[in-house]
């Protein structure tokens, strides 16, 4: 384990130390605040010691589907346990075929009922002739590939330290969960960026100066953010979030000020089986009102400015179970000038 712990160090000085073809003043500052605010060897030497499979506990269900299933009826399943994916299997083959996510069956719900329809001459009954077609889906007919450029699906196998999981996924943009394989190939667990900062959170005590970095100094949060007024119909804010790649977004008023938040999740106002479909032609206040209605959806949105710290941040996250947090110019004007993602905290906290 010391020989792993310093191996990680090792990689992550080479990647701090200065090149000749890397001179600008940005990145020097960069170089700079990060020295400033290293994460503990102790910490670093905990997540070495901590496996993946150490999540899996006994009785824990993992929900599959096959390309074969009714794609209703995989969202239905997904909805009711709150979770984001479902691994994907091969029923013939008996092997793993790739990842399907909420943001996949969004997208495929936002081309059958997209803004354009409303000026086409489609009457009610044709959008619910619409909708009736969509349950007869399969996951085949949206997974014709593993999209694994967009759900990449790369499996550890039990054993493997949770550091080795943290540096994945703050490497590689479009990964978001690992598999765990056993010894026979079989899916025992999957790591999540969510399961990692809770798991983080509960070691905040020694992850050292780097939970006191402000996150004024995380530049790379500080950046344009995905958003859409409160007038905006459901539907198009949905298909921002697909055609921008991302999770969640702003909604703001009139004068700019953060009001809410929109993620994939929120789909789940129009029904399992969209028999809720009109809501998508809604605007975004009423869509949202009805799900804090229906849905006991929470109403405060949580947000953070530039003073707070790296190890606040995570706390929130954590304790919230949220995917985001959005950064704003103050606790009284409320203009949002950044987005913190989980992947970025598993970036600050490799940037050693």
């Amino acid at each position: 384990h010391r020989f792993l712990l310093l191996q990680e160090q090792a990689k992550m000085a080479a990647m701090a130390a200065p090149s000749t073809a890397d001179t600008s003043a940005s990145t020097k500052r960069a170089r700079i605040e990060t020295s400033q605010y290293p994460t503990n060897p102790e910490f670093l030497a905990t997540m070495v010691h901590a496996k993946v499979d150490r999540f899996f506990k006994a009785g824990d269900v993992i929900f599959t589907a096959t390309r074969e299933n009714l794609v209703i009826d995989v969202w239905k399943g997904m909805v009711e346990r709150g979770f984001h994916s479902v691994p994907v299997l091969l029923h013939s083959e008996h092997r793993y075929f790739g990842f399907l996510t909420l943001a996949d069956i969004v997208g495929e719900v936002v081309k059958r009922f997209n803004k354009e329809s409303l000026r086409d001459s489609k009457s009610f009954w044709d959008r619910m002739d619409e909708s009736k077609l969509f349950g007869q889906l399969t996951v085949g007919d949206i997974m014709n590939t593993p999209l694994s450029y967009r759900n990449p699906f790369h499996p550890v196998s039990t054993g493997y330290s949770l550091l080795y999981a943290i540096e994945m996924m703050a490497r590689e943009d479009a990964l978001e969960r690992i598999p765990v394989l056993d010894s026979r190939r079989n899916l025992v667990n999957i790591i999540t960026q969510s399961k990692l900062i809770a798991y983080i959170s509960e070691h905040l005590d020694i992850l050292g100066e780097k939970g006191g970095k402000p996150l004024r100094l995380c530049h790379e949060m500080h950046k344009p953010v995905v958003s859409a007024t409160q007038d905006t119909l459901a539907v198009e804010a949905f298909d921002r979030l697909v055609q921008n790649n991302v999770g969640g977004l702003a909604v703001v008023d009139e004068t700019g000020k953060l009001v809410d938040t929109l993620s994939m999740s929120d789909i789940k106002a129009c029904g399992s089986s969209l028999t809720h479909f009109w809501r998508f032609y809604q605007p975004l206040s009423t869509y949202l009102n009805e799900l804090k209605t229906e849905h006991k959806r929470v109403s405060n949105v949580v947000v953070v400015t530039g003073d707070h710290t790296l190890g606040q941040a995570i706390d929130l996250l954590a304790s919230n179970r949220l995917h985001r947090l959005f950064i704003v110019d103050s606790l009284d004007h409320m203009k949002v000038i950044g987005v913190v993602a989980l992947r970025d905290i598993l970036g600050q906290i490799m940037a050693a």
